[in-house]
């Protein structure tokens, strides 16, 4: 909390949390911020106003919304007061939001109005207070708080009594929980990991001593969830550096309009955002003239070719052809940061060269305070997530089941990390702790990691999640999702593998916008259902799949052998995916097994057959 502070005092001035206003019309215009000096005086009084109405230092109080201002405000406040934060995904289903409130026994929330309902709908006995963000709750929801025994009150409400109050600043231990951010889970009911105050101040510390240096003259809009960890720890970064911090309108359809209008230095995104906006600029060159697609491989090559000798973005292909893509993002972004999951190398070579930025990719999840390693500004080479970061130490254990070893001339393992970063268990579970992490303290990731002669770190598979064909092969199907993606004609994927077979099958979800223009060259029109459905279409994206399969060099067991491709988006309200937009398997299965059934019936699909 010093550490934020001294930013509130310095930047006292400057512009800080804000958010786009909506006009009489009913569009949206720009963004209006508030300043460091007034979102300390908020926190303060929102501190002392939890304060006046029960909440102690160690009790909890969840935040249920998505990104805004008041839920940064709603963080700072109770960290001034050592009140321990649990956040609910704003997307949450009412059964693990109800799950949440009872496991963590959290008596206070702080919600959107949205989400209000939600609450007051479920059973939770440890409930009796909710807080709204918005002023505008009605009789009608103070009597149906009243009903099931809950006080509610506005945001406006706790300020206002808590500017009449003085509750000093409330001095925590580093063993004192900062928060319990529950993972929203690919299987089973969510985990809830404990993070301590100095786990969060390991690494934030670690990050700072890497190439992440933030000024107050940089802009960061806050689209990922806050209730995610990668986004909660940049946030916490741009707070303390003086960064102006934009929050988004929560609807991705809007995410590039918001980009615009918000015009931020530094992006931070999963490879599956990154990798929608590569397919979408490839897809539009693919539509430009010979002269222009020729002009802009020369235009690149040329520039990729100067930035991996001198590291040294400069050209004269800035003005005559990058600019126009930097300026999709505004025209100011200077530093990317990827994380959730590997970015691809030509990925990341392509964000750095066409919108003038450094790219710079992480490695890390909740149970290590986001961090574990990061790669640096200066390396142009992609394919990797970096070293270690200073508060972590990193081993590689032998899977003698995968065929990984980390004592021959290629180390490779399961990545296993000790260090003041890593999490103090899961809240209540302490059979599932012990099974994470071991009597050494190091925790077992479940990645597979390699060891690069420069010292980085690749990672190259994934221990859990795995299966076994029949012929007894193990099969890491996360793994192999990530290399299918590459496909210029899907995405999203899902890979399965039966035990009782010997070959593995997969579901796609074409991206329509390169599946339609392709389909349309072979004569094949119609609704996105009917194109997609067409033999020709299934034999263009698995001869896709083949060819990179073949150019990640990919077993012959780990080649999907029949497919079936979709045109419905996998999204959270369809139970696919969860919050932080990972595929949920268990559901995907369920989904899809009539399809499966039907796969594993078929005849095998092959490249040759394919062609006929």
């Amino acid at each position: 909390m010093g550490a934020l502070k001294q930013s509130f005092e310095d930047n006292a001035t400057r512009t800080c949390l804000g958010k786009r206003e909506r006009l009489h019309d009913g569009t949206d215009g720009p963004f209006k911020f508030q300043t460091y000096d007034s979102l300390r005086q908020n926190f303060q009084n929102f501190a002392s106003g939890l304060r006046a109405l029960g909440l102690q230092p160690t009790s909890k109080l969840g935040i249920y919304a998505k990104n805004r201002p008041e839920w940064l405000t709603g963080l700072v406040a109770a960290t001034s007061q050592n009140i321990t934060v649990v956040p609910l995904y704003d997307t949450l289903g009412p059964d693990a939001t109800q799950y949440v409130l009872g496991h963590a026994e959290i008596p206070c929330v702080l919600t959107s109005y949205e989400n209000l309902h939600k609450l007051l709908t479920g059973d939770s006995p440890a409930l009796k207070l909710l807080i709204c963000m918005e002023s505008s709750i009605t009789d009608a929801d103070k009597t149906a708080a009243q009903r099931v025994g809950i006080k509610l009150l506005t945001f406006q409400d706790v300020l206002n009594d808590g500017a009449k109050h003085t509750f000093k600043y409330v001095d925590a231990t580093s063993d004192d929980l900062f928060m319990i951010m529950y993972t929203s889970g690919t299987t089973g009911v969510p985990k809830g990991v404990m993070l301590s105050n100095g786990n969060m101040v390991a690494a934030l510390a670690s990050v700072e001593k890497g190439d992440i240096q933030l000024t107050n003259e940089d802009v960061h809009l806050s689209y990922l969830p806050l209730a995610h960890i990668f986004e909660l720890i940049v946030s916490l970064i741009s707070l303390k550096a003086g960064c102006t911090i934009g929050c988004w309108r929560g609807d991705v359809k809007g995410l590039i309009e918001d980009i615009a209008a918000l015009r931020p230095t530094i992006l931070v995104g999963a490879p599956r955002v990154f990798n929608t906006i590569y397919d979408k600029v490839q897809n539009q060159l693919s539509q430009v003239s010979f002269v222009r697609k020729s002009m802009f491989d020369y235009a690149f090559n040329s520039k990729l070719s100067q930035v991996r000798q001198s590291g040294d973005p400069t050209t004269i292909w800035n003005k005559i052809v990058f600019n126009k893509f930097a300026d999709i993002l505004g025209g100011r972004v200077r530093l990317i940061i990827s994380g959730s999951a590997p970015l691809a190398p030509n990925v990341q070579e392509f964000l750095r060269v066409a919108f003038n930025a450094d790219v710079i990719q992480g490695y890390g999840m909740t149970e290590t305070s986001a961090v574990i390693s990061v790669s640096q500004a200066a390396d142009t080479h992609g394919g990797h997530v970096g070293g270690p970061v200073v508060s972590t130490e990193i081993k590689l254990v032998d899977v003698p089941e995968m065929n990984y070893t980390s004592s021959g001339p290629i180390q490779q393992g399961e990545i296993c990390v000790r260090g003041p970063n890593i999490f103090k268990g899961y809240y209540k579970m302490p059979e599932k702790t012990a099974e994470e992490i071991d009597r050494n303290g190091w925790f077992h990731t479940g990645d597979i990691g390699q060891w690069l002669p420069n010292g980085s770190l690749r990672i190259i598979d994934r221990k859990k999640n795995i299966f076994k064909l029949a012929q007894g092969e193990y099969v890491a199907a996360e793994f192999l999702e990530t290399v299918y993606l590459r496909s210029e004609y899907v995405s999203s994927v899902f890979v399965y593998g039966d035990s009782l077979k010997n070959y593995l099958v997969a579901i796609v979800v074409a991206d329509m916008d390169s599946v339609g223009p392709a389909a349309a060259a072979l004569g094949v029109k119609g609704t996105p259902a009917e194109i997609v459905a067409h033999p020709k279409v299934r034999t263009m994206i698995f001869e896709s799949l083949m060819r990179i399969g073949s150019e990640a060099n990919l077993k012959g067991f780990e080649k999907v052998r029949n497919l079936h491709v979709d045109h419905q988006p996998w999204t959270i309200d369809n139970d696919l995916l969860t919050p932080t937009m990972k595929l949920k398997r268990a559901s995907a299965q369920k989904y899809y097994q009539t399809i499966i059934d039907q796969l594993y019936a078929e005849p095998r699909l092959d490249v040759k057959r394919a062609r006929l």
